[in-house]
């Protein structure tokens, strides 16, 4: 999946998660709350109540988390930080919204 990002322009993350990551995920989005420091990772009913769907999903997400964190530790990727993105009470991250 991060085979797609192109090395000529600038791609923000929030952009990448939001039309890549969680358009392939079954059917998964990631909810952020800011200002509580909250994230939730929303799987729907089906892949829940599935156990061994939950874990892969669960372990996927987990894996691809840490894989960002590496690539940034690296220094293969740089997050930018966004002052703005603080104020705001909610982000969701799916390609639908």
């Amino acid at each position: 999946m991060l085979y797609n990002i192109s090395n000529d322009e600038l791609e923000l993350f929030s952009f990448h998660l939001k039309n890549k990551y969680f358009k392939d995920l079954t059917n998964s989005a990631l909810f952020l709350f800011p200002k509580r420091e909250e994230v939730f990772l929303y799987i729907p009913k089906i892949e829940f109540d599935n156990l061994v769907k939950r874990k892969n999903i669960m372990m996927e997400f987990m894996e691809f988390l840490s894989l960002i964190n590496f690539l940034k530790e690296e220094r293969f990727i740089n997050i930018i930080p966004n002052e703005d993105v603080g104020l705001s009470e909610l982000h969701i991250m799916r390609k639908d919204f």
